[in-house]
């Protein structure tokens, strides 16, 4: 049976134990001594040095002899916790255990050790049958899994696991789990005065706005999530702004709709945003579409031939081994390029309504 004094007393030591993420190595020898003492086979990996994961702990594994006839199970949790994590003093009040409030508790996830390690107490005291258990506890798994992606899968044995990390209702059971991705951006324009010389400049804000405006965001379908978390760029009102940085996210539980998630945002060639330049010109003068399409039908007015054109205007007029071209002397040049002079005509938009894909 399961002895809630003792699972509580072994919680109360682990959250005492300092394992911010990065800094697990206490928790590390603490847990391997306690899975030895209960008589499994025990050992650690060099997880904490492998590129990238920058910890001076290591994953514990430990197996547990069952009946050879049953599949091995395995169970998991991690060891770490966020940030502030040091010195954490466990208050029992009202039932709950809390801290004083200038700490974390750490019950992600010690809670969920704790729980690994009654049940194995339970399970090796009763002398009950049982079939092979293995238990990981994982280093560094707050800020990106980094101490199960760096686990030794050759060490695993069992073909199913139970990993007690999740904030549910007791008995709640999470069958899946998103992927997910990240993006960082950097936006690059060119710096001018917005009040003498807003002509001269190419707004990173702008542009970095378009961008985003243009992805798919929030949700997706049932399975796939994606977000902007950061967008900045700080600076003087008087300044048309060179620089901005964002940083988003995607999330799937299906590996194949997080990879198209990711294909969306990947780095546009200069064609692309020709078009895209085209594409705008096109909404706001939906009359021009026919003389556009019939230029792209020509090679020699390809999308190519006239981004080579913006370019050869930017190399000519680069300053400071900088080449820019802001976005009206651009639509001029699509406009020279493809013949596109004619206004729309008074009160009609007139021609042909095309969307990117069509007439590209």
């Amino acid at each position: 049976m399961i002895d809630r004094e003792r699972v509580l007393r072994t919680f109360l030591d682990y959250v005492r134990i300092d394992s911010e993420t990065h800094h697990e190595r206490t928790m590390t020898e603490r847990l391997a001594a306690d899975l030895r003492a209960l008589g499994l086979e025990v050992c650690t990996d060099q997880a904490g040095k492998a590129s990238g994961v920058d910890s001076d702990g290591a994953n514990v594994y430990g197996f547990l002899e069952g009946d050879a006839g049953h599949d091995s199970i395995l169970f998991s949790a991690h060891m770490d916790t966020v940030t502030p994590g040091r010195g954490i003093e466990p208050i029992i009040e009202d039932g709950y255990v809390r801290t004083r409030g200038d700490t974390v508790l750490g019950a992600d996830d010690k809670s969920g050790v704790a729980a690994i390690m009654e049940a194995l107490r339970c399970l090796v005291e009763s002398g009950a049958p049982h079939r092979p258990v293995e238990v990981v506890f994982t280093i560094r798994e707050e800020g990106g899994l980094f101490g199960s992606a760096n686990l030794e899968y050759d060490r695993i044995r069992s073909k199913y696991g139970v990993v007690l990390d999740a904030s549910n209702d007791v008995g709640k059971i999470v069958t899946s789990a998103p992927g997910q991705i990240r993006l960082y951006a950097d936006i690059y324009g060119k710096r001018s005065h917005a009040g003498s010389d807003p002509e001269k400049g190419v707004s990173a804000i702008q542009a970095a706005a378009v961008a985003v405006s243009r992805m798919k965001l929030q949700r997706i379908d049932e399975e796939t999530t994606a977000n902007i978390g950061t967008f900045s760029c700080v600076g003087a009102t008087n300044v048309v702004q060179d620089h901005v940085t964002f940083a988003a996210e995607a999330r799937s539980r299906d590996p194949e709709k997080l990879e198209a998630q990711q294909a969306r945002v990947k780095p546009r060639s200069p064609q692309w945003m020709v078009g895209e330049q085209l594409k705008d010109l096109l909404r706001a003068e939906p009359h021009l579409a026919e003389l556009v399409v019939q230029g792209l039908e020509n090679q020699e007015m390809s999308l190519t031939e006239c981004e080579k054109r913006i370019k050869a205007f930017a190399d000519k007029h680069k300053t400071g081994g900088f080449a820019c071209v802001i976005p009206s002397e651009a639509e001029r040049i699509i406009r020279e390029f493809y013949g596109l002079h004619a206004p729309a005509p008074e009160g009609k938009s007139g021609g042909i309504d095309l969307s990117l894909e069509d007439f590209l």
